[in-house]
């Protein structure tokens, strides 16, 4: 059931929320002409401009009905919520969900699931955009995913008295440090959650670490981990592998979600493994569209023929298949013989190896594992990664 009743702890909180406003309030208007000169420089960023101002979709009809907003990041967050978002619909048919994402790609995958004016990106983090979209819309509940904590939306939320709860809350090895040093400022941001539902016992102390109050902090792991798995018939999965041009008498390596600085490596790797077994396959993917050229690029620059997944059908199977489209992924881990889960060779702590684990294939991890360790503990109890 949504939370209803008004949050004691953000109340008693107030004197020091309102220094943090106005501390927070003076830091945004200052940066932000130099995050709308940066945003006009990117021609990704001015693609969804309207929305990042607060208007577009946020002025539609369809998003001042909306019961409850989720905001998730990207993709992965997304896709994440997924099960959770299917079964407050399950229980509450009636209920208007709209979703916030800060990716474009993300913000794609959203209106999949829920239409086109009911997913939109979240506006600039400053009251006059952030603020006036959420008073406009002024839903009865608001969910945040992950380390999504926006200063001045929180506030905004506050000041609304929106009931707000953060779910699937983590925080890395690598942020923990850095938001420790600022617990001054982040514990009242903190308390405005009424729930703060973390993926594991260390993140919960996390949070206690940082302000979080005991009785608002509970352990509930993670709905990515809900998800269900793509199933395929052998039929099927032999039409899609040559779609792809993946011969599955052959082995196939699938380094999935590589993020910068992995992907030479993981290539290189690759080749190496070719050296000893000749007829290796590789399917590789970025984790964002925005650098598809960027591995393309590098692809061709290391001399490997490859096949697009975007220029359609395969003529003949070639080796290696650059995976440039979004949604298939998952069916991808299905022609795997085993994988590799990207943001694990790079400190960022990792993507859900339990995607292609789902699949039956081995799992390669780096060491950067923090944001996933109890998946990857898990696997590794099975034997399923290494």
């Amino acid at each position: 059931m949504l939370p209803q009743s008004k949050n004691s702890s953000a109340t008693s909180a107030t004197p020091v929320l309102g220094f943090v406003a106005v501390i927070v309030f003076l830091l945004s208007t200052l940066a932000l002409p130099f995050v709308l000169l940066y945003g006009l420089l990117k021609p990704r960023w001015r693609e969804g401009a309207d929305e990042r101002l607060g208007r577009g979709v946020w002025r539609s009809s369809e998003m001042a009905e909306i019961d409850v907003l989720i905001h998730a990041a990207s993709v992965g967050e997304v896709r994440g919520i997924e099960p959770l978002l299917s079964e407050m619909l399950r229980e509450y048919p009636s209920l208007k969900v709209g979703i916030s994402t800060t990716s474009l790609t993300g913000r794609g995958i959203a209106r999949e699931l829920l239409g086109e004016n009911r997913a939109a990106l979240l506006p600039l983090d400053h009251p006059w955009m952030v603020g006036s979209a959420l008073a406009r819309i002024s839903p009865k509940a608001i969910l945040i995913t992950e380390t999504e904590l926006w200063p001045s939306m929180l506030l905004a939320i506050s000041k609304l008295e929106i009931p707000v709860s953060l779910i699937n809350a983590r925080i890395s090895d690598y942020s923990f440090p850095n938001y420790a040093r600022f617990r001054m400022v982040l514990a009242p941001l903190l308390r405005i959650f009424r729930l703060v539902a973390t993926q594991t016992e260390l993140d919960a102390q996390r949070f206690r670490d940082l302000g979080v109050l005991e009785e608002n902090l509970f352990v509930f792991g993670s709905t990515k981990y809900d998800r269900e798995v793509v199933s395929m018939s052998e039929a099927e999965r032999q039409a899609f592998a040559a779609e792809l041009g993946i011969d599955l008498a052959l082995p196939c390596f699938v380094a999935g979600s590589v993020r910068p600085g992995e992907d030479e490596a993981v290539i290189r790797a690759y080749m190496a493994a070719r050296e000893q077994v000749p007829s290796l396959q590789l399917v590789i993917t970025p984790r964002h569209p925005e650098r598809f050229e960027d591995c393309a690029a590098l692809l061709t620059k290391m001399e490997l023929q490859f096949h697009r997944r975007s220029a359609g059908r395969a003529a003949q199977p070639s080796g290696v298949v650059f995976l440039d489209t979004l949604g298939e992924l998952q069916k991808v881990y299905a022609l795997a013989t085993f994988s590799y889960v990207g943001a694990t060779l790079v400190d960022i702590g990792g993507h859900n190896p339990l995607e292609p684990a789902a699949c039956g294939t081995p799992v390669l991890v780096g060491p950067y594992t923090s944001t996933v360790r109890d998946a990857v503990a898990a696997l590794r109890e099975a034997n399923a990664v290494k």
